[in-house]
């Protein structure tokens, strides 16, 4: 009788693991960059000052941890925040951090890409670079850069969320203070 009860203890156990190992391999689809997406400009420098500021916005890539999932890709990333940029009427998304996949210190490391920045709106109509165009150079528009859950806009630190969040909190890109720190 021993055996089938040690058995019957471990289902839960075993049932628990396989659950978890499931929801960290999750797939999830690369970002296909949509038509008005294609009409976005992303960069690292300041747009025009006649430019609108449209918010902060995100694009992510991969998930899951480790190997029980999609590996982000800075591709994808750049697909999606343009996307999202369009889909708030934005024709530029200014970068300011990229976070590639990495350890969190926890056994299950970060798969996901993400780019965070602002959506501008600045009126003007995207065209494809031209092959042989130098890229501009890269500027960081606040110096020093701005602390998490702020953004740089014309050269001044804005917090992301107003009211700011307060200690031990952390500014999402969805504008919502969450704690963290």
């Amino acid at each position: 009788m021993r055996g089938p009860m040690l058995t019957l203890r471990r289902a839960p156990l075993l049932s628990s693991a396989a659950l978890f190992l499931a929801g960290c391999a999750a797939p999830t689809h690369p970002a296909q960059l949509s038509l008005q997406g294609r009409t976005v400009h992303v960069g690292k420098v300041l747009p025009p000052s006649s430019a609108s500021v449209l918010g902060p916005v995100e694009g992510n890539s991969g998930s899951g941890c480790a190997g029980f999932g999609t590996i982000g890709t800075y591709e994808t990333a750049e697909a999606d925040l343009r996307n999202r940029t369009a889909a708030m009427g934005g024709d530029y998304a200014l970068i300011q951090a990229v976070f590639p996949p990495h350890d969190t210190g926890a056994p299950c490391p970060d798969n996901r890409m993400s780019i965070r920045g602002v959506a501008y709106k600045t009126g003007e109509q995207a065209a494809e670079p031209a092959a042989s165009a130098p890229s501009p150079p890269a500027a960081t528009p606040c110096d020093p850069p701005c602390s998490p859950g702020y953004t740089c806009n014309a050269g001044s630190c804005v917090a992301l969320c107003n009211p700011p969040c307060g200690p031990g909190q952390t500014c999402r890109a969805d504008r919502l203070c969450v704690p963290g720190g």
